[in-house]
């Protein structure tokens, strides 16, 4: 025991015994030392989720709607890509996403960190947390959809993928708006023409009706030849029709509202010596390019009358049929009986609703409807579109416009695309926009499957080399669509000009190509999630 005393109580304890006491106290010391360097990296790891758990929930929210399982499975998946390498151990059942409420996703992430260093002081793990929630509902939106509606969407099950992708969009939109009127929505098909809708806008004061009643013109040009016109006065009640679609682009139809072809004229009933220029199709297109599909609205009565056509002596009828002398010398005279024709317009009730582009440059721009010049012009046309629907709030009725979509016609891009314009500003025609709004969002998405093929002034519904300056009437309507401060997202699906449509754009990142129909779903997707006004809340 000597040995032992004077350890302890001598020089040489008195060293060991600080050597102990130094090793007892630095355990603690170290132990908070290893704690604070844990907490900096489970700190840091927890950045790391943060951020992926933030890039998820945006990434998420651009895809909605989405059900539960498809929101648990993406989420696993992008949130794990994002993560990189942590020190913490999350399955995937540590992430839960949950939608609390519509325009709202909520994420919330808990792991396990195992210490480092601290484990000394007996600390074996402790939990990691990170959470957040997107908000995607739109503020306030107001969306032209502007869809071609053409003979070619018929194709490659291009309509039926665009009525889903539609109502796939609008499901989107409905479910982002966090109050009731802050997303509303235009319909605006196009063909060659637009329909601005005849049960709402027939008595409108911004409609010029003079193109619509007028008889065709290419009748005065007919009659200009002698023996037309001959054929032309001695054709009444029982006659066979005068007019030929080899000739004119038009033939004899029932009756102002039946468009049945004839070959004679009717000889009793109402329309008795009604002789009215159309056929089931309309124009053919033969004399002017740009009439295809045009109806006539009105018809030629027939009022049978006489004239006297030579007197005296020498009086005679020569060639001229349905002709009669009577008496002798100076009273001789001899008359002929014929038929007056006047042009009698229909009803404006049977009014189609199209309409088509206005006068240059009025028809590449908002300019108010104020006069002869600046109005819009009915146009009946076997072509004629569906009718737009004008912004509204109403999906079940723009739910039903989509299925009532169909695929007729060629293609005019500009027409379509200034009404889109017409129906996000507050001029008339259409003036449903929300002016009282200062933060509102507004867009048009311009969806095409083909080249412009037809104008008011060129083009034969086929052939896009002969709409000699469509595509620059285009360029016109896009500017002003852009200047007017309207996003536009443009879409060509399968064909069409795709220079035009990228340029067209607002930029470059909003123009989309569609090379299969199936893929027109994702795209309108995507532009759904972009007009969510994405932010974090918390």
């Amino acid at each position: 025991m000597g040995i032992f005393q004077r350890f302890w109580r001598g020089r040489e304890g008195r060293k060991g015994n600080a050597a102990v006491i130094f090793a007892i106290a630095i355990v603690p010391i170290v132990g908070a030392m290893g704690a604070a360097v844990d907490y900096s990296m489970a700190n840091s790891n927890r950045s790391s989720m943060q951020k992926a758990l933030d890039a998820t929930g945006l990434a998420l929210a651009k895809l909605m709607p989405l059900s539960q399982a498809e929101l648990d499975s993406k989420g696993w998946e992008i949130f794990s890509a994002s993560l990189g390498h942590l020190k913490v151990s999350l399955p995937q059942s540590g992430l839960v996403i949950t939608t609390p409420a519509t325009g709202k996703i909520k994420l919330v992430a808990t792991g396990t960190y195992t210490p480092q260093i601290s484990g000394i002081l007996g600390l074996e793990s402790f939990p990691v947390g990170a959470h957040a929630e997107i908000q995607w509902g739109i503020k306030k939106l107001e969306l032209s959809l502007v869809l071609d509606v053409t003979g070619s969407m018929e194709q490659q099950n291009r309509m039926v993928e665009l009525k889903k992708a539609t109502k796939n969009l609008l499901t989107t939109l409905k479910n982002s708006a966090k109050q009731p009127g802050d997303v509303k929505v235009a319909i605006v098909p196009f063909s060659g023409q637009v329909n601005v809708d005849r049960s709402v806008n027939q008595n409108a004061a911004w409609l010029d009706w003079t193109e619509w009643e007028a008889e065709p013109a290419y009748m005065a040009t007919w009659l200009t030849n002698a023996t037309n016109l001959q054929t032309w006065e001695q054709t009444g009640p029982g006659s066979a029709c005068p007019l030929a679609t080899n000739t004119h682009g038009f033939r004899c139809v029932t009756n102002p509202t039946n468009m049945t072809s004839l070959s004679t004229i009717p000889s009793s009933g109402t329309y008795r010596g009604y002789i009215c220029p159309n056929n089931s199709t309309g124009d053919t297109g033969l004399r002017n390019s740009t009439w295809i599909g045009r109806f006539y609205n009105g018809c030629y009565t027939s009022v049978e009358t006489t004239r006297q056509v030579s007197s005296g002596s020498s009086a005679s009828c020569g060639s001229r049929p349905n002709c009669t002398c009577t008496g002798s010398g100076a009273s001789r005279r001899c008359t002929q009986t014929y038929f007056q024709h006047t042009w009698t317009k229909n009803a404006r009730t049977n009014w189609d609703g199209c309409v088509r582009d206005r006068t240059k440059d009025n028809d590449v721009n908002d300019t108010p409807p104020t006069s002869t010049a600046t109005n819009f012009q009915p146009y009946q046309n076997y072509y004629c579109p569906p009718a737009l629907m004008p912004l509204t709030n109403d999906w079940t009725a723009l739910n039903n416009k989509v299925d009532a979509l169909a695929s007729l016609g060629a293609t005019n891009i500009t027409v379509g695309l200034v009404w889109g314009l017409h129906s996000l500003t507050a001029a008339l025609p259409l003036a449903q926009t929300d002016t009282t709004e200062q933060q509102m969002t507004r867009a048009v998405i311009l969806m095409t499957d083909g080249d412009n093929t037809l104008s008011r002034w060129a083009g034969n519904g086929s052939n896009p080399d002969l709409c000699t300056d469509c595509d620059a009437r285009t360029t016109l309507a896009c500017n002003a669509v852009k200047a007017a401060n309207i996003r536009l997202y443009t879409v060509r699906m399968i064909d069409g000009n795709a220079t035009l449509l990228r340029n067209c754009a607002t930029n470059e990142t909003m123009y989309f190509e569609v090379t299969n129909s199936s893929q027109l779903n994702a795209v309108f997707n995507a532009i759904g999630g972009e007009l969510a006004s994405l932010h974090l809340s918390q």
